[in-house]
């Protein structure tokens, strides 16, 4: 939630003239594989363990979580933006991970975590969609 208030601030601010610097494009965000080595890793870790070392991990996946969920959610960003589509997907997508919330966002982190090995928005930006 904390994330949805700061994007609306910055989204307010943009519109109102207040923010001086341009907005980050979604589509360029960039993280480094060993951060989903790590995420698989910890992941992993986690389900071998039990007791208070499963729950410290367990946090830490979760943690670990929410920088592939924006690349997850820059990969469909990206789609949308090759196949020319404009906004309706994006708000279907918007609509539907508030409405499914966890099952729909364990699949945009994975799509993040495998998107620094799997280049699919590169793939997308060659194939036109």
């Amino acid at each position: 939630m904390t994330v949805v208030n700061g994007l609306l601030a910055l989204w307010l601010a943009n519109r109102a003239g207040w923010h001086g610097r341009p907005v980050p494009d979604i589509v360029g965000l960039e993280l480094p594989a060993t951060g989903a080595a790590l995420f698989g890793a910890v992941l992993l870790a986690t389900l071998a363990s039990s007791g208070g070392l499963q729950v410290a991990l367990a946090t830490a996946a979760l943690l670990l979580a929410v920088p592939h969920l924006f690349l997850g959610l820059a990969v469909a960003h990206a789609a949308a933006r090759a196949r020319d589509a404009g906004r309706g997907p994006l708000v279907a997508l918007y609509a539907l991970l508030l409405v499914f919330s966890w099952p729909l966002v364990l699949l945009v982190v994975a799509l993040g975590a495998v998107e620094p090995w799997a280049r699919l928005r590169r793939r997308l930006v060659q194939s036109g969609g």
